[in-house]
């Protein structure tokens, strides 16, 4: 600790390990950041995803609450998007979809909204869902996922 001008200072150092050598680092193992890094592993690259928590999903897994869905028709928003409704059919964690109403946003209400209700956009089961997404993220050989990660410097 030094006096600098009346203040006193403290200089702290840490030694943190890197990130192993990749081709493509996603920050943030989302639902956008995980379809990403699986997309980056198959098209040929060693890819890490880096994940702050301990599971992949982002808000919907954080919260696991109800009120998740995909707005409008998932399909033909990519391979990994369709595979991982696919995946969440299969595990029963989805409604079919339905196309929404077309007043419906304007209606909303949490005390009268059914969330049953496949019309009003097609929800998926927020607590399974990480499941879904990480067994998805684990099938790529050319993809590692770090959890409980930060990215602290590029």
């Amino acid at each position: 600790m030094g006096n600098v001008q009346g203040k006193h200072t403290l200089e702290y150092t840490k030694r943190l390990n890197a990130i192993p050598p990749c081709d493509v680092l996603v920050a943030g193992g989302g639902i956008a950041g995980a379809v990403a890094a699986i997309a980056a592993a198959r098209a040929g690259a060693v890819t890490v995803l880096v994940e702050g928590y301990g599971f992949l999903g982002g808000i919907p897994a954080i919260n696991a609450g109800q009120h998740y869905c995909f707005c409008g028709d998932s399909a033909g928003q990519g391979q990994s998007v369709d595979e991982l409704v696919s995946a969440l059919e299969n595990a029963g964690a989805t409604v079919p979809y339905e196309p929404w109403l077309p007043d419906g946003i304007l209606q909303f209400d949490h005390d009268t909204w059914d969330y049953r209700d496949a019309s009003v956009g097609r929800y998926f089961d927020a607590a399974i869902f990480p499941f879904v997404l990480q067994e998805m993220v684990l099938r790529e050989e050319k993809l590692r996922v770090m959890l409980h990660t930060r990215v602290v410097d590029t």
